[in-house]
């Protein structure tokens, strides 16, 4: 996701070569993601997770006025069908002396004019703002965007214990392998299909070594 967001942000010569080699004139979410090479792939099919989870501050304009997102609700595009002017910009809906409200209410109807009206009213001078919305300062981050798309696990009971941090690591090593049934006691090499005579080393009497055995019987 890291190299998606500079796609959508940078203007490094890294950026710039991708984005006149594979998205050129079209917005980033209409870009193909089945074509160009494999690391282009694995790029490009991060968009819509990172455009889902930004939002624009209108200043310049330089952002699409249907599929970006710099609407309270959404990308418009999501919220009704474009009639016209697919590849309109939001910049060119300004006039010398303020908004070209006719046009904006020719786009979006009488329901939503107003509602447009007023984000755009709040624009300032400047350039236009990509903000990340899962951190507080609006900078993207690998750990909050790997946060956001991670399959979480319910948490185990034992873990807290397991890997308390007063434990020495090698003792929560060997009871992670011990709940995990990795340790190599000869009773799990022999279920593996190698042969062994078994006999616990640590016993008197000897004994058949399996995990009951080395941690509680013997």
């Amino acid at each position: 996701m890291k190299f998606a967001w500079k796609i959508l942000v940078d203007n490094s010569l890294w950026s710039n070569f991708f984005t006149a080699k594979y998205i050129r004139n079209k917005h980033v979410s209409l870009v193909d993601s089945h074509k160009g090479t494999r690391f282009w792939k694995s790029v490009i099919q991060c968009i819509p997770d990172v455009l889902w989870l930004t939002k624009w501050r209108i200043k310049e304009g330089k952002v699409s006025f249907w599929r970006d997102w710099w609407f309270d609700e959404g990308p418009l595009v999501q919220l009704q069908l474009i009639l016209e002017r697919p590849n309109l910009m939001i910049k060119e809906c300004r006039l010398e002396a303020g908004w070209d409200t006719q046009l904006v209410r020719s786009l979006v109807g009488d329901g939503k004019v107003e509602q447009v009206m007023q984000v755009l009213n709040k624009c300032r001078q400047g350039a236009d703002l990509l903000v990340w919305s899962e951190n507080a300062d609006g900078k993207f981050s690998s750990k909050s965007a790997w946060e956001c798309i991670r399959i979480k696990a319910p948490k185990n009971r034992w873990s807290d214990w397991v890997w308390h941090p007063c434990m020495p690591k090698k003792f929560s090593v060997t009871m992670w392998k011990a709940i995990r049934n990795g340790l190599s006691v000869d009773d799990r090499i022999k279920n593996v299909g190698i042969p062994v005579v078994s006999k616990c080393n640590c016993c008197t009497d000897g004994g058949y070594e399996d995990l009951e055995h080395v941690l509680v019987d013997g």
